[in-house]
């Protein structure tokens, strides 16, 4: 049972999704599909990587919605977020497998902690039979 973080791809663009948003005057949503829903720790690191990447308040990262990050922006170049969007991906992306290399090494300590407990209740089992009641 692996608790890996699968990772996620930038697939295109919900243009359905790209609508006014009416809280603040000029500002549009902008959703970007992706390949899955991510897990939550993706979307975790993906914010870390976002907010080391872009210090601009024209793009406002809002949230993840289903397969979707849905940005707020401003007067800006949809190509130049789709680049910076795709950099973070991937660099969220390798982020994710030095996680996953982690998890694997924690799972696996786990399981040799598990293995051993079982073979010490084993081998007091036997030592219970053995006993003169």
């Amino acid at each position: 049972m692996s608790n890996q973080i699968q990772k996620v791809n930038l697939i295109g663009i919900n243009r359905e999704g790209i609508k006014e948003d009416f809280n603040f005057r000029g500002h549009i949503f902008f959703p970007f599909k992706l390949s899955t829903y991510p897990d939550p720790r993706w979307v975790e690191i993906f914010r870390y990587k976002y907010g080391i990447y872009v210090h601009s308040k024209k793009r406002v990262f809002l949230e993840q919605r289903d397969d979707e990050l849905v940005f707020d922006i401003r007067d800006d170049n949809p190509q130049t977020l789709y680049d910076i969007i795709k950099k973070v991906i991937e660099a969220t992306n390798k982020a994710v497998d030095g996680k996953n290399i982690r998890i694997v090494v924690a799972e696996k300590k786990r399981d040799e902690e598990n293995r051993e407990v079982k073979e010490k209740i084993n081998r007091l089992k036997e030592k219970a039979d053995k006993i003169k009641l």
